[in-house]
């Protein structure tokens, strides 16, 4: 199993994909600050296009790969996963 990070202006259809598939949504860039009372001193920076997590089974749809990101603190992994994500294919 290959676990990657793929981002889109917007989102194929991914049914055909031999995985599993989570679409994150819009991803934070930059983290925002906030006071002691939890209100907004500087609003978090988010990605324009949406973060999709893909469990491949096999093989990677290279088409895919131009797409594929490599976050330094991911926020997401899928639970028993986290060792595969840093795995790559070169």
């Amino acid at each position: 199993m290959i676990y990657g990070k793929y981002e889109f202006d917007t989102v194929p259809d991914l049914s055909e994909v031999d995985g599993a598939v989570v679409e994150l949504g819009y991803l934070v860039e930059t983290k925002g600050t906030y006071d002691e009372n939890g209100e907004v001193i500087t609003a978090p920076v988010m990605s324009t296009k949406i973060a999709v997590d893909i469990l491949w089974k096999n093989e990677v749809d290279e088409a895919l790969e131009p797409n594929r990101i490599y976050p330094k603190t991911p926020l997401h992994s899928i639970a028993g996963m986290e060792e595969i994500y840093l795995k790559t294919l070169i």
